[in-house]
């Protein structure tokens, strides 16, 4: 799998070779929006939580929470409710980790679809 994240010249660029399918609330991020997650979740980030200074690439969100999945370099999948309001700590923004896609798509994705209605 090829996981790339760039910064050049001040600029958040990602390249995810993966393609993935998706099941309702969730979805891919639209087209120019990572960035704007990437940037919120450094900005929600403190030295105390488990996710400081790791690569986190956002790739999907749930429609229906602030919740954004995120790829990590390790082939984890990381689940966080962005705050939006405040700096966390080490319990916040809320995360659950996920060793990989399947893991995620039967722990998370599929319970989430259970009675959804769009």
């Amino acid at each position: 799998m090829l996981f790339e994240l760039l910064y050049s010249n001040g600029t958040f660029r990602h390249k995810n070779t993966m393609v993935y399918s998706w099941l309702a609330p969730w979805a891919a991020l639209p087209e120019g929006s990572a960035k704007t997650f990437h940037q919120q979740l450094q900005q929600e980030l403190t030295p105390l939580h488990p996710l400081y200074g790791i690569p986190a690439l956002p790739i999907g969100k749930n429609g229906g929470t602030d919740d954004v999945l995120y790829q990590l370099p390790d082939q984890r999948f990381a689940v966080v409710h962005l705050v939006w309001t405040r700096r966390g700590d080490s319990e916040y923004p809320q995360t659950n980790f996920f060793d990989n896609w399947t893991a995620f798509v039967t722990q998370r994705m599929e319970l989430d679809n259970v009675g959804y209605e769009s």
